[in-house]
């Protein structure tokens, strides 16, 4: 009986501690760090790409923050053969905007991921962009 239970409490722990590795699933609104995503919303095509994180200063997820902190990126868009560059930023703080109009689509800049760890290195190449792309 006891063997029963140790296998079956070690099956448990594993289980658990697969499900926390396995990476995070992406969809269309995720664009990584020096890759470009289309979109395509009533139609008309957008190519967005992510060309740089140029702040991140957003309070890491174990520390205790008086200010969440922010996060500024750099996005080259285009539609119809026309190029854009834009800044966006997670939360509005003069001068930057979280969201923008370019070439009729309304583009909001809703989260940055990986949220960083105190004590935990971070690679720059693991940045992700998430985006929410409308026709306003």
């Amino acid at each position: 009986m006891k063997y029963t239970t140790s296998i079956l409490i070690a099956v448990i722990v594993l289980s658990f501690e697969s499900c926390k590795k396995q990476p995070e699933h992406l969809n269309e609104n995720y664009i990584p760090v020096n890759k470009c995503q289309s979109f395509e919303v009533d139609g008309k095509i957008l190519v967005c790409c992510l060309d740089s994180v140029i702040q991140d200063s957003r309070c890491p997820v174990n520390a205790i923050c008086i200010w969440q902190g922010i996060a500024v990126a750099r996005f080259s868009l285009n539609s119809e053969n026309k190029n854009h560059i834009i800044t966006l930023a997670t939360t509005n703080f003069p001068p930057y905007n979280k969201e923008a109009i370019v070439s009729g689509f309304k583009i909001e800049f809703k989260n940055l991921l990986p949220q960083r760890e105190m004590g935990k290195p971070f690679n720059y190449h693991d940045y992700v962009a998430e985006l929410r792309i409308t026709r306003p």
